[in-house]
């Protein structure tokens, strides 16, 4: 399932500031809720507008920051003690990382107070993310890397019917690893 961007405005407004980065993270960063669980400071580069680090599987990703996500990132990082601590646990005067299944508990009372019935988590916010990713680029490849995938039909999967365009030898050619960019 894929979320609408009428309904996630209406929950993002309902939400705390800590789902609001939740949600941000899942979707435009497309990462899972674990890895959004660990996320630090130490994982937002600021210059480049870039969230890298290890997610399921010790798999790296590297992902570029939308300019809301950027933004919201950087108010946080401000608030934090140190590079390794959690995100999350600058939104608790304890600082401690809440609960893993309390991020899902913040999503439902938010939905509920926005009046959001459709059944949907934050996997489907990274859904949402790839089926996106692909509308823009009709690239397979992107999708994959985005979505930190060893094997490019895990992506498949995440693309549904918009996948359909999809030939076997789409399946069969190997990744290429993005270049890394130089820096001056």
């Amino acid at each position: 399932m894929t979320v609408t961007e009428i309904e996630f405005e209406q929950v993002f407004r309902a939400a705390g500031g800590a789902l609001q980065l939740v949600m941000l993270l899942a979707r435009d960063a497309g990462l899972r809720r674990e890895t959004i669980w660990n996320i630090t400071a130490a994982n937002c580069n600021f210059e480049t507008r870039m969230l890298s680090g290890k997610t399921k599987n010790n798999a790296s990703y590297l992902v570029p920051m939308t300019k809301r996500l950027y933004e919201r990132l950087l108010f946080v990082c401000s608030m934090t003690n140190d590079a390794q601590e959690s995100l999350l646990e600058t939104f608790n005067p304890r600082r401690k990382k809440p609960c893993y299944s309390r991020m899902g508990n913040w999503l439902l009372e938010a939905k509920k107070r926005a009046g959001v019935t459709t059944q949907w988590g934050f996997h489907d916010l990274r859904r949402t993310a790839a089926r996106a990713l692909y509308e823009r680029t009709r690239d397979l490849r992107k999708v994959q890397r985005f979505l930190s995938h060893a094997n490019v039909q895990q992506s498949c999967w995440y693309l549904g019917a918009s996948g359909i365009d999809l030939a076997p030898e789409d399946l069969e050619t190997p990744c290429q690893p993005q270049p890394k960019k130089q820096t001056a």
